[in-house]
C-alpha cells in the first residue's frame, strides 16, 4: 500500500475504470443527491480509512472504488483537502474484481436505505449485472428483491414497504 496526498493524487490523471463507471453513475445519480452534508462527510471519512484501488492504464490511473473520494478528488477545490493523506494500492487488470465495487456500493446503500429510492437502485443494479456476475455472486441468474434485501440487511417486507412509499 502506498500513501500520497490528495493534491498529488489528483494530479496523476485520474479516471474511473470503465467496468466500474456504471456503479459510479448509480452512486452519483441515485445515492449522493439524497445524502446530506454530514452523511457525505462521513462517507468520505470512511473511504479515507481504506485504500483506493487503482489500475494503471497507459498514463492514467483508473480508480475502481471509493466513490465519494473520487468525486472530491475531481472537485478538489477545498484547500483543507490538499494535504489530506490517501492510501492506495495499484493492481493489475487481472487482479480486478467487479464484486469489490459492487459490495462497496451495497454497503453505502445499506447505510442510507431509508432515504433512497430503492426501486430505482434495484432496477439499475439488475440491469448492470450480467447473468454471469449474478451467478458468481448470488448463485442466481439475476439480482432479485430477496437477494437485494438480504444484501442491504433488511427484510423483504421492509423493502416492499420502502419501495411502495417511494413511488
Amino acid at each position: 500500500m502506498k500513501k500520497t496526498t490528495f493534491s498529488q493524487f489528483s494530479k496523476q490523471g485520474l479516471m474511473v475504470y470503465s467496468t466500474t463507471l456504471p456503479f459510479y453513475e448509480v452512486y452519483l445519480t441515485l445515492i449522493r443527491p439524497f445524502l446530506n452534508e454530514d452523511q457525505l462527510n462521513f462517507q468520505f471519512q470512511l473511504e479515507l480509512s481504506r485504500p483506493t484501488i487503482v489500475i494503471q492504464e497507459e498514463r492514467l490511473l483508473a480508480v475502481t472504488n471509493n466513490f465519494e473520494l473520487f468525486i472530491r478528488l475531481k472537485l478538489a477545490k477545498e484547500e483543507s483537502l490538499r494535504n489530506q493523506s490517501i492510501s492506495y494500492d495499484r493492481i493489475n487488470l487481472n487482479q480486478y474484481h467487479l464484486e469489490q465495487c459492487f459490495y462497496e456500493l451495497i454497503q453505502t446503500i445499506s447505510r442510507y436505505y431509508k432515504q433512497l429510492h430503492l426501486s430505482k437502485i434495484l432496477d439499475e443494479l439488475s440491469d448492470l449485472l450480467s447473468t454471469e456476475a449474478c451467478k458468481d455472486m448470488f448463485n442466481s441468474n439475476q439480482l432479485s428483491k430477496i437477494e437485494f434485501s438480504r444484501l442491504i440487511n433488511i427484510s423483504e417486507r421492509t423493502l416492499h414497504r420502502l419501495i411502495s412509499e417511494s413511488r
